[in-house]
């Protein structure tokens, strides 16, 4: 990856040259032109002096014959047009832009002295890797929110200021969803080949997650020194990145290739879904380097000490392996044979009925060799290392994607019953197993929350059962898990109560029975009710001194709290302020209406223009009461969205607006449905409004 320098430029050359270069630099006002930096196909880069501030700055001017060609035009325009919408730390900032004196367009940026990514060697430095990626993330990230798509993320594009800090460049091709004008045409294919994503290179229109496949693409070449497919035309590479497996990572470096694997996933849809995910996911790969065990590959790559092994490494009838991951060499001959990749490249587990089997026919053809044979020291250490490192990565990697009880064979609780089987009661495996209940305690959690209560016990049962088979129900563990679990119980009580809805409070009430909170129920009930009968008195004085903007509800229990329902729907301006405050991703949308030229509808962009006072739309209901937490976290007040009882009631007393159906707390839609839908699921209809419970919060 390091390119040699470039040979200076002769010193030697006559005056009448020198004088012939200064006298082609630009004029522009208030800056001394000293050096041309470089150029491309429709522009240069000018070292200068801001004189007003003796500083010094680049500036990037149109060359003269793009003037005479459209497209390069349009792509300046739209490069400084785009840079000056993004005000982020890793971004590369516009100071200002202008025209020169013979009307070409300029724009003056930070002179970045340090140069590009591509200049560096990071292969040994991990740390420094993931400093980049994690700065180019959050950059993209920003970016995407703004509906901008970068299209040419590559390491010449990365440059780095006088502290050292990576600042992303070059937004000459970035497309907006904003922007109503098309630069290319469907079917021409904009970037850089080496780096660019399959449906780019087709030329379709595409979304933030190409960009993504860019990051992939550059985080190998920084760990290796070249980049993943290499050949010597862009249509060649293009149909290598369309067709051909995601190349594998040298062993030192195998915690990295589940990041590299989705990354670089041929299809859109199996990647990260957008930036910050990704950036999550770099966590994970400073926990795997941390994990990793020195010696054991050494053992593994012996085939006698292999066989000797047997009751160690081949225990409960299988070795459990990830695709293209175990640590053998090809020259050497063993009991057991390397998986051989799929045709189709996709990254993926080895079953554990298929690492059966093949064990099984493997262990038929072994030729046994005497334990006498091998070292005692080896067997003693094999017998006390942890399992082994491919199924402790393979559980961790199906943790973080969520895969805990599904697919078959291939999720997080048959990976820690394998580990437990391979080293019962090591250190690693009792982690691995409490990491596992503490997640499947967490998505218990939100189902508590969400009111999906099959999935919450059938969660719990799938979680007794794997700690009766590894740590015990009284591992240490076990008390976070019914915090968890007890803090959601409470959560749902205490909204169904601030409603008075009984019918909901007997489903909470049967469910924590279910799940051994009954007494957390009885608790948060009592709480509740001391709350209300306390809030009563100031929240009905509130209630009066509220504004135009909200409508009284009825109560229809004394002891509950005052509430008030919003006149107006949450607007597009309101929940622009949440998601730039929060950082929510957008979810997905559905409906009636065209998507957008981007093919993904969202709330910023649903694919019809949406005025920043107007209702806001393809806005999920994980999303609308997401909005409520946060609102209610801003002004120390208590939000939620509204029952059908609400919305009823304020209809038919009259004097609430709204130019959509709308959320409603159970996950129905007033004024279109009643049924429950999909919580993470948004639609080009549907817009939501809150209720103010007056329970004596300010």
């Amino acid at each position: 990856m390091p390119r040699p320098a470039s040979p200076p430029a002769d010193a030697t050359g006559q005056n009448g040259i020198a004088q012939s270069a200064e006298r082609a630099f630009p004029k522009i006002a208030g800056y001394r032109i000293s050096k041309r930096l470089g150029e491309g196909g429709m522009a240069a880069v000018f070292l200068a002096t801001q004189q007003s501030l003796d500083r010094p700055v680049a500036i990037k001017v149109m060359e003269r014959a793009g003037l005479q060609d459209e497209v390069s035009k349009q792509r300046f325009e739209n490069e400084a047009r785009t840079i000056a919408q993004l005000s982020h730390p890793c971004i590369v900032a516009i100071y200002e832009v202008g025209r020169t004196s013979d009307g070409r367009m300029y724009y003056i940026m930070p002179f970045l002295a340090n140069g590009d990514l591509s200049q560096r060697d990071l292969r040994n430095d991990e740390a420094a890797i993931l400093g980049v990626l994690r700065a180019l993330l959050s950059a993209l990230g920003y970016a995407h929110q703004r509906g901008i798509v970068h299209r040419d993320v590559k390491a010449a594009n990365v440059l780095f200021d006088v502290a050292d800090r990576p600042l992303l460049t070059d937004f000459g091709i970035a497309m907006s969803k904003r922007d109503t004008s098309r630069i290319t045409t469907a079917g021409i294919a904009v970037g850089s080949s080496g780096y660019m994503a399959p449906e780019q290179a087709r030329g379709d229109v595409v979304d933030g997650r190409a960009d993504l496949y860019s990051v992939g693409v550059l985080a190998y070449e920084l760990l290796t020194g070249r980049l993943p497919y290499q050949a010597p035309d862009a249509l060649a590479l293009a149909l290598m990145h369309a067709q051909n497996p995601i190349p594998r990572l040298p062993a030192q470096k195998r915690h990295w290739q589940f990041f590299i694997d989705k990354a670089m996933a041929k299809s859109a849809d199996q990647r990260y879904a957008s930036a910050q995910q990704m950036l999550d996911a770099t966590t994970r790969i400073e926990r795997r380097q941390h994990s990793r065990h020195a010696g054991t590959a050494g053992v593994w790559r012996q085939p006698r000490a292999l066989a000797a092994l047997g009751g160690v490494a081949l225990l409960a009838g299988g070795i459990y392996t990830l695709r293209n991951h175990l640590p053998w060499h090809g020259a050497e001959t063993g009991a057991v044979e390397r998986t051989n990749a799929p045709a189709s490249g996709k990254s993926g587990f080895v079953t554990l009925a298929s690492a059966r089997a093949d064990t099984r026919a493997a262990s038929a053809a072994a030729t046994p060799t005497p334990a006498a044979d091998v070292p005692a020291s080896a067997l003693g250490a094999a017998a006390e290392q942890s399992p082994d490192n491919t199924v402790l990565t393979a559980a961790r990697e199906a943790i973080a994607h969520g895969n805990l009880t599904a697919p078959a064979d291939n999720n997080a609780i048959d990976l820690t019953r394998m580990a437990w089987k391979l080293s019962p009661d090591s250190v690693d495996a009792r982690t691995l197993a409490a990491d596992v209940l503490k997640a499947l305690a967490e998505r218990q959690a939100q189902a508590i929350v969400e009111h999906h209560d099959p999935r919450v016990l059938d969660d719990r049962l799938k979680s007794l059962q794997l700690a009766d088979a590894t740590i015990g129900r009284d591992a240490p563990v076990a008390r976070t898990i019914r915090a968890t679990l007890a803090n959601a119980i409470q959560r749902r009580v205490q909204a169904e109560s601030s409603i008075n809805d009984t019918a909901a409070l007997k489903r909470t009430e049967s469910l924590a029975r279910q799940i051994d909170l009954g007494e957390v129920y009885r608790q948060s009930v009592a709480e509740a009710q001391r709350r209300s009968g306390a809030s009563a008195t100031a929240g009905s004085a509130a209630l009066a001194a509220l504004g135009a903007g909200w409508v009284a509800l009825p109560q229809a229990n004394p002891r509950s709290a005052p509430s008030a329902i919003a006149r107006a729907q949450i607007t597009r301006h309101e929940y622009a302020e949440f998601v730039n405050a929060t950082r929510r991703p957008a979810s997905t949308c559905s409906g009636s209406k065209p998507a957008p030229a981007g093919g993904r509808k969202t709330w910023s962009d649903p694919g019809f223009a949406v005025a920043s006072d107007q209702t806001v739309v393809c806005v999920s209901w994980n999303d609308a009461n997401a909005y409520a937490a946060w609102l209610g976290a801003q002004k120390g007040q208590h939000y939620r969205l509204a029952t059908a009882a609400d919305w009823q009631a304020a209809k038919t007393a009259g004097g609430i607006g709204g130019t959509h159906p709308e959320w409603l707390l159970d996950r129905g839609i007033a004024g279109r449905d009643g049924g429950a839908h999909d919580g993470t699921q948004g639609f080009d209809d549907v817009g939501f409004r809150v209720v103010r419970v007056l329970d004596g919060k300010r």
